[in-house]
């Protein structure tokens, strides 16, 4: 409700909408994606070590990532003898590693600040939890003439080194999000596609690469719900991925109860009609899913459905136990490539000594549900973006 009209001030003010967002320093949170989706901004754009996919664009929370691109965060220092040169030969590395892989995307960022000063403005004033007021407030040092005009002289090559390199094109985030699309939306899903699908999120529940695109868990857990649902209803028609976003709380069993090997199929389907309707009007995976008298996690879920639509496929028939559903256990593993709690994480300035955040990471890693690795249409690109 705050931000909203600031997203409605820029466009009015530059004639343009915002593209994309990147929290200020380390204060990420992945509560901040479906307010950012509704502001229609789709692209996430900073760098940070909370999550993220071996250094390259990924989607999490229905939005593209620019973020955690590490090794290919490839900065120039502003000052110093060698900066340009070590600014080039640290391009050059990255640039290498990506060519020799096809491809991919180089991030390069400053702060306007840095070519004039010599600290950022936050750090002079309200480094570690400092809050002066503002009659206190302090002027951060400049950097001399000389140094300046030397910084934006070398800045200036280091953008035409990069410009002349061999299938490097420059980019903005606008290119990315058509150059990064998400082709696991433009499917129509049928029985070979499902199969598979159901397959694989059996044996793990993370993102997997199906054919020339990929599902997040997520993904999966709205095509499964649909095309089981429309099974059990005797209705064929092919589906369309709709993406929802994960959990907000984490599934905790109940204690000293021994779960169900078994559930009557009626009473699951019942279950699997509420698990879709929820979906459709929170636009999200519920934090754990009723089947009669039974509580499972979004996990076990998944997996059953996805043994429940395999095996409906595979035997002709509706299921191959035609009045009970084996419940299964579901491994989530997709939250791996989120980090763990920790001050490291948190570490921009103003932030106070030893600040961390766990229940903001807990949130973090329930929504890994979203992730997955964004996939480089190359008839749209070059082999090396530079942004």
């Amino acid at each position: 409700r705050r931000e909203s009209q600031g997203v409605k001030d820029i466009q009015r003010i530059f004639g343009q909408a915002p593209s994309c967002y990147g929290q200020p320093g380390s204060s990420w949170g992945a509560q901040a994606y479906p307010a950012l989706k509704q502001m229609g901004i789709n692209v996430y754009l900073d760098e940070a070590n909370h999550v993220g996919i071996d250094d390259q664009p990924f989607y999490y929370g229905g939005m593209l990532n620019i973020f955690k691109l590490r090794s290919n965060v490839v900065r120039m220092e502003l000052f110093g003898e060698n900066n340009l040169a070590n600014g080039k030969a640290k391009f050059l590395a990255a640039y290498e590693k990506l060519k020799a892989k096809g491809g991919g995307t180089i991030s390069i960022y400053y702060h306007p600040c840095e070519f004039i000063h010599q600290e950022f403005w936050d750090a002079v004033n309200f480094s570690r939890g400092a809050n002066p007021e503002r009659k206190d407030w302090k002027l951060p040092r400049t950097r001399t003439k000389e140094e300046t005009e030397k910084a934006f002289r070398d800045f200036e090559e280091y953008v035409k080194f990069i410009r002349v390199q061999s299938g490097v094109r420059y980019v903005t985030v606008a290119d990315l999000g058509k150059i990064y699309e998400d082709g696991a939306l433009k499917i129509i899903y049928e029985q070979p596609e499902m199969i598979r699908i159901a397959r694989n999120f059996q044996r793990e529940i993370t993102f997997h690469q199906l054919f020339d695109f990929i599902l997040s868990p997520a993904d999966a857990f709205h095509l499964l719900t649909e095309v089981g649902l429309a099974h059990y209803d005797r209705k064929y028609d092919p589906i369309k991925l709709k993406p929802i976003q994960g959990p907000t709380r984490s599934f905790v069993a109940p204690g000293g109860v021994i779960r169900a090997k078994w559930v009557n199929k009626d009473d699951f389907f019942k279950a699997v009609r509420v698990v879709s309707d929820y979906c459709k009007t929170y636009n999200r995976v519920p934090n754990s899913i009723w089947i009669g008298s039974w509580n499972i996690s979004p996990a076990d879920y998944l997996a059953t459905i996805a043994y429940e639509v395999e095996h409906s496929y595979l035997s002709g028939r509706d299921f191959e136990h035609p009045n009970q559903v084996p419940l299964q256990v579901g491994n989530f593993t997709a939250d791996k490539y989120v980090a763990e709690d920790d001050p490291k994480i948190f570490n921009w300035v103003i932030h106070p000594e030893g600040f961390h955040a766990p229940k903001i990471m807990e949130l973090a890693k329930l929504q890994a549900w979203t992730l997955k690795p964004a996939v480089m249409n190359k008839s749209l690109s070059s082999k090396i973006q530079a942004k």
